[in-house]
């Protein structure tokens, strides 16, 4: 009897250690697959950031390119004075502010969101400042026979043809003084080179009603000086 009661009771012991080592196998199983799990989300996440990080960092390097060549355009503009070059300006702008807007798009980029509206803004003004510039280089001229500077050289070139076949000296030193004064002015800007304009300009008026001319030939003179120190 007793004999049967240990083998039973050795029986029972045996199966609660089968039992409790498989018990622990099921859950160390779910441990390693929880972790494994985990460790897989962690690493699609991780994953998914660099690919975000990738991204925001080619739309960083379009930019860089971009208004580099923005600014190459601009010089180019600056220093040859052609239309061909504002226009490929403003394509390449054209091109940075949609490369702008779609990394102002991207979830990712929502921790420099207030950076990329600065820059967006900042992009803008400086698309209306190069328009401006050209604007007015165009008014006052691309050549020399354009815009304002086309006035003043061809007003300059009408009283010097009439200056020269009066035969007039004195009105020649007196606009060729004007013309320094106006060169003056071009280099270096400045009022007083203006002013120095408007004297002579007295100057010659004074000289001019002192000659034998007529006085259609006074007024024809008056009037061709009237344009150019106007332009």
């Amino acid at each position: 009897m007793q004999r049967d009661v240990r083998v039973t009771t050795s029986s029972v012991s045996v199966r609660l250690r089968v039992l409790g080592l498989a018990a622990l196998s099921v859950a160390v199983a779910v441990a390693l697959g929880g972790v494994y799990i985990l460790g897989d989300r962690e690493s699609s996440a991780s994953l998914a950031r660099r690919d975000a990080f990738e991204v925001i960092a080619g739309k960083a390097d379009a930019l860089k390119v971009g208004t580099l060549e923005m600014r190459r355009r601009e010089k180019d503009f600056l220093l040859r004075k052609e239309l061909s070059y504002a226009k490929a300006y403003q394509v390449e702008a054209e091109q940075v502010s949609v490369t702008l807007a779609d990394l102002q798009s991207l979830p990712s980029a929502a921790p420099i969101a207030q950076a990329l509206t600065k820059l967006s803004q900042d992009l803008g003004e400086t698309r209306r400042q190069f328009d401006r510039v050209v604007e007015m280089n165009t008014t006052l001229g691309l050549t020399e026979t354009e815009g304002l500077e086309g006035q003043l050289r061809a007003a300059v070139h009408a009283v010097e043809k009439d200056i020269n076949a009066a035969g007039l000296d004195a009105l020649t030193v007196k606009m060729l003084m004007m013309r320094r004064h106006e060169k003056d002015f071009m280099m270096r800007g400045g009022d007083k080179y203006i002013k120095s304009v408007d004297e002579r300009r007295a100057e010659f008026d004074a000289l001019l009603a002192q000659t034998s001319l007529d006085a259609a030939t006074k007024a024809k003179l008056a009037a061709e000086m009237d344009a150019y120190q106007s332009s």
